[in-house]
């Protein structure tokens, strides 16, 4: 059972020396350097991180148009609750009042995702920090570099995340 990229870096490595001298040809694309505290190559691990820092700065930013951070709370945003200009009376200001609560309902699960995605980064970004960045929290194998590369802050593999 491979536990770490390194371990499946060397099992890449080995498979290529193999077909090597077995006449087939196969190319492997993969940066052996590596970074001492992380099992990861060090260009690809340096471009995972700048992508989830953009994410991030992204999701903050449109989470910001509509939502305000929860101070007491790391991570959480809450939802404004958008109020119209009340011009009318009777039937015109209950109208408005609808709308109001619709706006807030339709904001809701928008936040709920964009928080969601943001906590997944936040994560993935402390697991860089931690040096366990790139393994499935479910079945401890390697993710896939193209899973990642895709994704940077899926959790777990394509198979258990299924």
């Amino acid at each position: 059972m491979l536990r770490s990229f390194q371990q499946l870096l060397g099992f890449h490595q080995l498979l290529a020396k193999f077909n090597k001298n077995s006449g087939q040809t196969r190319s492997l694309n993969i940066d052996i350097s590596t970074s001492q505290h992380l099992n990861m190559p060090t260009i690809s691990l340096a471009k995972i991180k700048e992508k989830l820092l953009e994410n991030k700065i992204s999701l903050e930013k449109e989470l910001s148009g509509f939502a305000d951070k929860d101070k007491k709370t790391k991570d959480d945003w809450d939802t404004n609750y958008t109020q119209f200009a009340r011009n009318g009376s009777g039937s015109q200001a209950m109208e408005e009042a609808a709308d109001e609560v619709e706006e807030y309902s339709n904001r809701l699960p928008v936040e709920f995702s964009l928080e969601t995605r943001l906590r997944d980064i936040n994560l993935a970004l402390d697991k860089i920090k931690k040096g366990t960045y790139g393994l499935c929290e479910k079945c401890e194998k390697p993710i896939p570099q193209t899973r990642l590369a895709v994704y940077p802050e899926a959790r777990t593999c394509q198979k258990c995340r299924l």
